[in-house]
Order: C-alpha cells, then structure tokens, then sequence
C-alpha cells in the first residue's frame, strides 16, 4: 500500500485531469478478488495484473493498451528484457 494514496485514489486523480485522460494505467497488485478489480476499473485502470505475473501478460497487455506499432515494435528484446528487470526490481521494493 501507498502511504497517503492508494492506487485506486490515484488513478482517479489521474483521471481527473483532461490531458491525462488518454494515458493508460495498469493495476499490478496482490489483490484478486473481483470486487477490487471492479473497483480498479471503475477509477480508471485500463488494465488489471496480479502478482505473481509474468512478463508474457505484461508485454500482451501493453500491445493491447498501445497498439502503435511504432511504440512496441521498436523495442528490442534485450531493451525490453532490461527494462523488466528494471521493473521487476521497482515492484520488489514495493511489494
């Protein structure tokens, strides 16, 4: 959990700001009950992983969030297995 806002409040507050609109965000969390997960998508998530996940979902539901090819494709896989470690590290630190 996030000390003064939770992810839910953030994604509203995201929300709440016209230019933001357009911007997609992803829930990753512990939490899988489908309560949570009506409630992510209710304050704006555009997308829904729970932990453990693996990078295959993460890297599908991007596609699907960001269908420009010119932003997925021009990643290559050591980029991108770089930045998965380098997100993999970040979520560790906040579990």
């Amino acid at each position: 959990a996030m000390p003064q806002l939770d992810g839910l409040g953030a994604a509203r507050q995201i929300r709440a700001h016209a230019e933001l609109r357009s911007v997609p965000i992803v829930a990753i969390t512990a939490f899988q009950t489908g309560g949570f997960r009506k409630a992510a998508f209710d304050a704006g998530f555009d997308g829904y992983l729970t932990k453990p996940f693996d990078f295959a979902q993460l890297h599908n539901l991007i596609e699907m969030l960001l269908p420009n090819e010119e932003i997925t494709s021009d990643l290559s896989h050591e980029e991108t297995t770089e930045e998965a470690t380098d997100v993999t590290t970040e979520l560790s630190t906040h579990k």
